[in-house]
């Protein structure tokens, strides 16, 4: 038996976006929202922002040398540094998305 309420304030186009995804699952509102929030999992990935930045930097490292390249200032880039900062950020991000 459900006796257990729960109420939460939503802008007008989230309402609308929630009632038109439960309308689209043939679902009622409430079946909709209590099936959403207890059979999808959320993976909270700790040091996401930094991770990001690191990603950040390593494309725009990428960026300037493809630049460098373009108007020959640069012939034959040791790309070894980049390699190893990519390979590094791809281990951590699978670190976090392990949960380690």
């Amino acid at each position: 038996m459900r006796d257990e309420f729960i109420g939460f304030k939503v802008t007008q186009q989230e309402n609308e976006r929630i009632r038109k995804k439960a309308a689209k699952a043939k679902m009622k509102l409430s079946e909709y929202v209590r099936v959403a929030a207890l059979e999808k999992d959320i993976k909270v990935i700790n040091g996401l922002r930094e991770m990001i930045t690191e990603l950040n930097a390593i494309g725009n490292n990428l960026n300037q040398l493809t630049v460098m390249l373009r108007v020959g200032h640069i012939h034959n880039p040791n790309l070894e540094h980049i390699k190893k900062q990519f390979i590094e950020f791809v281990d951590a991000a699978k670190s976090a998305l392990e949960g380690k």
